[in-house]
């Protein structure tokens, strides 16, 4: 049975591995092994982890199954950007699950979940990036309703930047 419950700091680690995971497992594809590496060596620490966990604003939840950890979930509430006009937008900053999970309605009980999450805490939409590389991941979102609002760079190292789309459903 799936349960979603929030992430501690003093987990930090665990989410850290688990990102790194998850990440090289959706962009991994993307570019070299090298600069995945260095990427997740830079943005998947512990530390990093920690402050994200205690930064208002942040909420982080894993999805387990019984006690293991499938997949998480992360949403930045009150987080603007350039294309939107409305006040109270909401990040969809992360919804990522280990490959063996996929296809199984996983990421749709995290959504689901983050929405209602959202609607609680007031925000009027989600806005977020996708890689362009990740149809599996667009298909997603545009059957929630998702539409395109613009086009970003994500950097993954000096030499390499993968490009996005920005996605926005509004509520």
């Amino acid at each position: 049975m799936h349960v979603i419950r929030a992430i501690q700091r003093e987990e930090a680690d665990a989410l850290a591995a688990l990102a790194a995971t998850t990440f090289r497992q959706s962009h991994g594809s993307s570019t070299t092994n090298e600069n995945i590496n260095a990427y997740i060596e830079e943005h998947y620490t512990e530390q990093l982890f920690q402050h994200k966990l205690s930064k208002q604003g942040n909420h982080y939840y894993y999805l387990c199954l019984g006690n293991k950890p499938i997949g998480f979930l992360n949403f930045i509430t009150d987080c603007k950007h350039d294309l939107l006009r409305c006040e109270h937008p909401c990040k969809l900053d992360r919804i990522y699950l280990l490959e063996d999970y996929l296809g199984q309605q996983a990421g749709l009980k995290l959504f689901q979940f983050a929405l209602q999450e959202a609607k609680r805490y007031k925000q009027e939409g989600f806005w977020l990036n996708v890689w362009e590389g990740n149809q599996r991941a667009i298909n997603f979102y545009r059957k929630l309703g998702f539409v395109e609002i613009g086009k970003s760079l994500f950097r993954i190292s000096v030499t390499h930047s993968n490009p996005n789309l920005v996605l926005f459903l509004e509520f």
